[in-house]
């Protein structure tokens, strides 16, 4: 086959994955092996807790699918937020979940609502289903949540057709947090037939820790979670969502059988039960977000919310530049329309040691 037949088979491709750039993950060190302060993704510095890799290293043997339903872990699920088995559906991190709502809602002649400054997984589901993309502007820079979430113009922007609202809670990169009133307060004024999908990736770095079925009594939302970021288990891809069951069970209709493997299933029941893991993670979260913005405070740098795993600063063109050249790894913030802007995953005390001491030499 010629280069001229692959690009007319690429041609023939439907329009919305044509227009579609990949995803781009967060920076990663060049040379295998090489030695620099990773927080360009959001994982969690403390890794997986000890007792999912515990769970791990039992796994025995693998030559058979995994459980299709997940029960195991949909029962500890369920006990944890006191919601029915029927209610959760699980997924390959839950990004496999974004899309799955983006098939089942979306299509040619539909709509979806997103933030300006939203999570780059929402344009990509979107315009993959082949659907429109109706962008809410955020909040300005002198608002008390700089950039994050307008509810107002959210509920504008769906007006009354939009198949779906994707809104991150708290809201990645800008880490900023609506409140359970203001988000009761935007569904009162979204349409009846739009499904809303609450992504709370970074619930868990909340405290108290609120409940992924505290939205069950309407059945537009579908919450979705991660093991990824409290959990550590980012390389093993598993998230879920909680939703009404009819919901559950239309989206299980077009989920792909297996998505979610054994090893992650068992990595996944293990980490819920480490309580002392996931304290330990919000407690080295929340000292090194305080180091992090008295760093950033004493030069006079601006900052976005700080509800989540990582903190997003205004650097300016030579920040990025200027954190490599000491070794550390940030997101830019280019492709989420905030050229001036890095984002930060929050590390280990000796990770923050790094930032901290590398800003100390910012001018």
């Amino acid at each position: 086959m010629s280069r001229a037949d692959a690009r007319a088979l690429v041609d023939a491709a439907r329009g919305g994955i044509r227009a579609l750039a990949a995803y781009v993950p967060g920076a990663r060190p060049a040379v295998a092996g090489e030695r620099a302060c990773r927080l360009a993704s959001n994982e969690n510095p403390l890794g997986m807790p000890p007792s999912a890799r515990a769970a791990l290293a039992g796994l025995g043997d693998v030559s058979r699918y995994p459980d299709n339903d997940g029960r195991a872990l949909k029962r500890a699920l369920a006990a944890r937020h006191g919601c029915a088995e029927d209610c959760l559906l699980l997924g390959n991190g839950s990004s496999d979940l974004l899309f799955l709502v983006a098939s089942a809602y979306l299509e040619p002649g539909r709509s979806a609502v997103f933030a300006r400054h939203a999570f780059v997984l929402y344009p990509l589901a979107v315009r993959a289903a082949g659907a429109a993309a109706r962008i809410a502007e955020a909040h300005p820079l002198d608002h008390a949540e700089p950039l994050g979430h307008d509810p107002e113009t959210l509920a504008r922007c769906a007006g009354d057709d939009a198949a779906v609202v994707f809104l991150a809670n708290p809201n990645n990169p800008t880490g900023t947090l609506l409140s359970d009133a203001q988000l009761r307060a935007l569904l009162a004024r979204l349409p009846a037939r739009t499904a809303v999908v609450l992504d709370e990736a970074y619930a868990e770095y909340r405290e108290p820790v609120p409940s992924a079925a505290r939205f069950l009594d309407d059945p537009r939302v579908i919450v979705t979670r991660t093991f990824s970021k409290l959990h550590g288990l980012a390389g093993l891809r598993i998230g879920y969502a909680v939703a009404h069951p009819d919901v559950a069970e239309l989206l299980n209709r077009a989920r792909q059988p297996f998505n979610v493997n054994t090893a992650a299933q068992r990595a996944a029941c293990a980490a819920l039960d480490d309580a002392e893991h996931a304290k330990r993670s919000r407690q080295c979260n929340h000292d090194g977000m305080q180091r992090l913005l008295a760093a950033t405070r004493a030069l006079g740098l601006r900052t976005l919310g700080a509800h989540g795993n990582f903190l997003t600063i205004r650097f300016g063109a030579r920040g990025g530049a200027f954190l490599r050249e000491r070794g550390i790894l940030a997101r830019a913030m280019a492709e989420y329309e905030l050229p001036d802007w890095l984002r930060l995953t929050i590390g280990s005390p000796e990770e923050m040691n790094q930032v901290v001491e590398a800003l100390e030499s910012w001018e």
